[in-house]
C-alpha cells in the first residue's frame, strides 16, 4: 500500500469519498481505467499538467499541493537557490480553476508595465516576481468572473507567457514548463493569435528543457497551424525549431526552417513584438548565430554579429544580452581576451543580473578563468564570484 502522501493515494481517497467510480473518473479526464488504476497504486507517475488540473478540479481539490508534491519545505524554510519568493511559488501551484473572489479587474496597463520591466529594466528580478504574485491570481480570477470570454483567457494566457518568461531565466525551467501547458489549456478559450502565444511558449519550454523531440514536433505543427495569420509567432516558432532541429543534428531541417523563418521576418519588417513576442530580422539573426554555435563554426558567428549589432541596436536589452553572451563565450574561447571582456560589460551595464542567469556568459567566463592579464584578471575573478555567490545562495 502506498504511502497516503502518494498522490495516486490521494486520488484514490478522494475519488472514493466522493463516490466516483475508477471508470468514470477516467473517462472525465480522457483516460482508461487501467490508467487511473496505475495511478492509484503508484506504479506509473501523472505526467500530464492538463490531466492533473482536471483531476483537481472533478476530486474537489482546493489546492494544487493538496494533490502533488510541490517542496514545502522549500517554501517553508527559505528562498530557493533561484531566488524565486515563496509568495510567487504559492501562487504558480494553485490550480487552474481555482480564482479568488473579487471584481474583475482590468490587468493591461499592470502587464504592460511588467513587461517593460522585463524587456528594459537593469534589476529587474524581485520587482517581476512581486508584480506577478498579484498579476496571476488577478487574471486567474478575471477568466473565472468571465467565463468564456475569449479575451480573458487570452490576457491570462499573456501574463503565465511573461511568468513562463522569468521562471526561465532564473532557473525554473521545469515551473515554466508547467505554465507553458497551463497557458495551453486556457488558450481554448481565447483568441487565435492568443493560442498561437501559448503554442510558441509550449515548444520554447520544451526546447529549455532539452526535450528537443517535443519541441521540433510542436514548433513545425504549430508554424503551419497558425500559417501567415500570425507572423510574428509563426516565424518565432520557426527558428525555435531549427533550434531544436540542429540539437538533433538534423541540419538540413535547421537550414529549411530557418530559411523560413527569413521569409516570416522579411514580412514582419523591423523587429516587433505582438502578445509579447518578440521576432523579425534581428531574432533570426540571432538564431543563426545559436545554430552556429551549436554546429560549432565559430567564424559564423562573429560574421553574423557584424550585421547583428547594427539590425539588433534598438531591441530592448533581453534580446541583446544573449547576443553579448555568444560572442564572449566564442571569443574567450579563442583566447582574445579583451574583446569578450568587453562583450561581458556590455551586458552588466544592460543588466547585471543576466552575469548570474545566463548559460553563455558561464561558459565564457569559465574559459576566462585561466587567463592571468593583469588589466582583465580582477574584472573576470569579480564576475565569477558574483556567479558562484548566487549558487551558493
Amino acid at each position: 500500500m502506498q504511502s497516503p502522501t502518494h498522490p495516486g493515494q490521494r486520488i484514490l481517497l478522494r475519488r472514493q469519498s466522493l463516490g466516483l467510480s475508477r471508470q468514470v473518473l477516467a473517462g472525465l479526464v480522457g483516460r482508461s481505467s487501467e490508467w487511473l488504476r496505475r495511478i492509484e497504486n503508484g506504479s506509473r507517475e501523472l505526467d500530464s499538467i492538463s490531466v492533473t488540473l482536471q483531476l483537481a478540479s472533478i476530486l474537489k481539490f482546493e489546492h494544487l499541493d493538496e494533490l502533488l508534491d510541490l517542496g514545502h519545505e522549500t517554501v517553508q524554510w527559505g528562498r530557493p537557490r533561484t531566488g524565486l519568493s515563496a509568495e510567487l511559488r504559492i501562487e504558480l501551484a494553485l490550480p487552474v480553476w481555482l480564482g479568488h473572489h473579487r471584481a474583475y479587474q482590468d490587468t493591461a496597463a499592470d502587464l504592460d508595465r511588467l513587461r517593460q520591466l522585463w524587456w528594459y529594466a537593469p534589476h529587474r528580478i524581485s520587482e517581476l516576481d512581486r508584480g506577478l504574485v498579484e498579476l496571476i491570481p488577478t487574471s486567474r480570477a478575471n477568466r473565472q468572473l468571465r467565463p468564456g470570454d475569449p479575451g480573458c483567457a487570452g490576457d491570462e494566457v499573456d501574463v503565465l507567457n511573461l511568468a513562463r518568461s522569468y521562471l526561465t531565466f532564473v532557473g525554473e525551467r521545469g515551473l515554466a514548463l508547467m505554465l507553458a501547458e497551463r497557458a495551453m489549456v486556457i488558450s481554448e478559450a481565447s483568441s487565435d493569435t492568443a493560442a498561437a502565444v501559448a503554442l510558441r511558449g509550449l515548444a520554447l519550454a520544451h526546447l529549455q528543457n532539452r526535450q528537443f523531440v517535443a519541441a521540433l514536433a510542436l514548433a513545425t505543427a504549430g508554424a503551419e497551424r497558425i500559417g501567415s495569420g500570425s507572423p510574428i509567432a509563426q516565424g518565432s516558432l520557426l527558428g525555435i525549431g531549427a533550434k531544436a532541429a540542429a540539437q538533433l543534428a538534423d541540419h538540413a531541417q535547421a537550414a529549411r526552417l530557418i530559411d523560413r523563418a527569413r521569409l516570416a521576418a522579411a514580412a514582419v519588417g523591423p523587429d516587433r513584438q505582438e502578445r509579447g513576442v518578440w521576432f523579425g530580422p534581428g531574432d533570426v539573426a540571432l538564431t543563426e548565430m545559436t545554430l552556429a554555435w551549436i554546429a560549432g563554426e565559430h567564424d559564423k558567428i562573429v560574421a553574423i554579429a557584424e550585421h547583428w549589432s547594427v539590425q539588433g541596436a534598438h531591441l530592448p536589452p533581453h534580446i541583446r544580452i544573449p547576443f553579448h553572451a555568444l560572442i564572449a563565450a566564442v571569443y574567450a574561447r579563442s583566447g582574445e581576451v579583451g574583446t569578450a571582456m568587453t562583450q561581458l560589460h556590455h551586458i552588466e551595464q544592460l543588466s547585471p543580473e543576466a552575469l548570474v542567469h545566463n548559460t553563455m556568459v558561464h561558459i565564457a567566463l569559465r574559459s576566462l578563468t585561466t587567463t592571468h592579464h593583469p588589466i582583465f584578471t580582477r574584472e573576470i575573478q569579480r564576475m565569477t564570484a558574483a556567479v558562484r555567490a548566487w549558487r551558493a545562495r
